[in-house]
């Protein structure tokens, strides 16, 4: 009774010490994040500027921002700059008014020798207290930039943060309103994705000690696959790396080991696999993927050279073997005292239906959503192309869904099939699905209203996607020169032909950020 009781408070203990680092590491996230402890952000991203260039800026140019300021007290705005790790001798002149009125509200100059790389810097303004509700614009101007010695805006998310402030007295005095800050602070921090992402993997040590004495009397095939779903989940899934999930991973292989007495073969095993993955991701021009694979397979190789030390120093006798692993690979056992077998059949049965559901419902959505994608983005003839650029998704899908079904033969009853299928279905359509959209965000010339002329003085009207809308920056070349732009919008510019400046050639759209579209013949034949 006693040994039971030491080892219930040494968990406990674990859980408390890994919940304190989960919380450590979200509050050095949030203060890094510049959320602060009594503001509330509207944070904008590139898409809410218009700048006149994606480098230096140079006198004269103006940096313009809008934004929906959702909270009373308005004082701060936050602008990231990047110096390119070197003196700025610029000065910036900041405005800011409400949208619609002819003056300025605030207007100061500002140094750039005092901005450091990639961090966001201040513009303070007397608060606006009637905020809330209501559109801003800004702007910022470079008075003496000069090439070599000027600053750029840095891209990084956010790129600017709108700050609401309140004291500490006057939300301590008033309850509605700290009723209100609070809930507004929650949905302000938790509402950011970025921030929900670190959240998880700040606790991820946390959930997976619990997940581990929760499975207590529960064969290895479920903890495994928990550990082998978090590495493909970051290969094929996860668009940035993140150190804690490596960490979590090796820990929760660290547990499983202990409790199963994994041989070393069986780490090695699965970093061979990764190894093999990862010239199959560089065939298929996957390099991203192919370089967290080939993380992933060292670090399962630096397992089994640990575990294997320790076999040849301890030589254990009890150990579960390769062969005994993949043998046993499908046959999940659960102890007669664990708790799950205290949780009535009908309960798991009505969550594999009601998680099968979901799942089922979230992959039709999925296609659903990809087909809309085509039709949003292309003018014409987007069902052919959606068939031509999906075919081989869903073929993919098929063969492996059709290799799950086949070793999920094993399973015992009809719903736990269903949802290792559902499940399934999910992650390899969302995977293979989602390799075909990579066009979304393509600034896409389709067609010229006039594809030829020889005329002198003409408008053309380019066709396409992504352009982005007025108040535009981007710029229309032939061949490397520049064309004079009539009118801009998100799925049409025009430009008008110039005998001096137009010639025949491949005519292509370059925007702010320095994106360019594809390119189309343009024939002018004016003498």
């Amino acid at each position: 009774m006693r040994q039971k009781f030491n080892r219930t408070i040494k968990f406990f203990i674990v859980l408390v010490i890994l919940l304190i680092l989960g919380g450590y590491n979200l509050f050095n996230y949030l203060k890094a994040g510049e959320f602060g402890l009594l503001n509330l952000d509207v944070r904008g991203d590139f898409t809410d500027l218009v700048s006149p260039t994606s480098g230096e800026l140079i006198k004269g140019d103006k940096v313009v921002g809008n934004f929906h300021s959702d909270f009373p007290n308005l004082g701060v705005i936050l602008v990231r700059f990047y110096n390119q790790d070197r003196d700025s001798n610029d000065t910036l002149a900041f405005r800011l008014k409400e949208s619609g009125q002819k003056d300025w509200y605030y207007q100061a100059n500002y140094k750039t020798d005092q901005f450091l790389p990639h961090q966001a810097f201040p513009f303070g303004f007397p608060i606006i207290v009637n905020s809330a509700d209501k559109y801003y614009d800004f702007e910022l101007e470079s008075l003496n930039g000069a090439t070599g010695s000027g600053i750029l805006i840095d891209y990084q998310k956010p790129v600017f943060v709108a700050k609401s402030s309140f004291t500490r007295g006057a939300l301590l005095k008033n309850k509605q309103l700290l009723s209100y800050f609070v809930i507004n602070k929650f949905v302000n921090v938790f509402g950011d994705a970025d921030t929900r992402t670190n959240t998880f993997f700040s606790f991820l040590p946390f959930i997976i000690y619990l997940l581990y004495l929760l499975t207590e009397g529960i064969s290895f095939q479920i903890l495994t696959s928990v550990a082998i779903a978090f590495a493909y989940w970051d290969i094929f899934y996860l668009q940035s790396s993140h150190d804690l999930l490596y960490i979590s991973v090796i820990f929760l292989w660290a547990l499983i080991s202990k409790r199963f007495r994994f041989e070393s073969k069986i780490a090695a095993s699965f970093a061979l696999t990764f190894l093999i993955i990862t010239p199959l991701l560089i065939i298929a021009k996957q390099d991203d993927l192919a370089e967290k694979s080939a993380i992933w397979a060292y670090l399962f190789l630096c397992i089994a050279v640990i575990q294997q030390i320790y076999e040849l120093k301890k030589k254990p006798k009890k150990i579960l073997s390769l062969k005994s692993f993949y043998k046993n690979i499908t046959n999940v056992k659960v102890a007669p005292d664990s708790f799950l077998r205290k949780v009535p059949p009908i309960v798991y049965i009505l969550l594999d239906i009601f998680a099968s559901a979901a799942l089922i419902n979230s992959t039709i959505n999925n296609i659903h959503r990809v087909f809309e994608q085509y039709k949003a983005y292309f003018p014409t003839n987007f069902v052919s192309l959606f068939i031509k650029g999906t075919w081989f998704a869903f073929v993919a899908s098929f063969i492996i869904l059709y290799l799950v079904f086949y070793f999920s033969k094993k399973s015992k009853g009809i719903w736990p099939k269903v949802a290792i299928f559902s499940l399934s279905a999910y992650l390899i359509f969302g995977f293979f699905l989602g390799k075909t959209t990579n066009f979304v965000g393509d600034i896409k010339i389709f067609s010229l209203s006039i594809p030829e002329t020889s005329e002198a003085w003409v408008d053309v009207v380019i066709y396409g996607k992504n352009f982005k809308n007025l108040p535009f920056t981007g710029k229309v070349y032939i061949d490397g020169i520049e064309q004079c732009v009539i009118s801009w919008t998100d799925n049409t510019i025009t430009f008008r032909t110039n005998p001096e400046t137009t010639k025949t050639g491949m005519i292509t759209v370059v925007t702010t950020q320095n994106k360019k579209s594809n390119s189309l013949d343009f024939k002018y034949d004016f003498k």
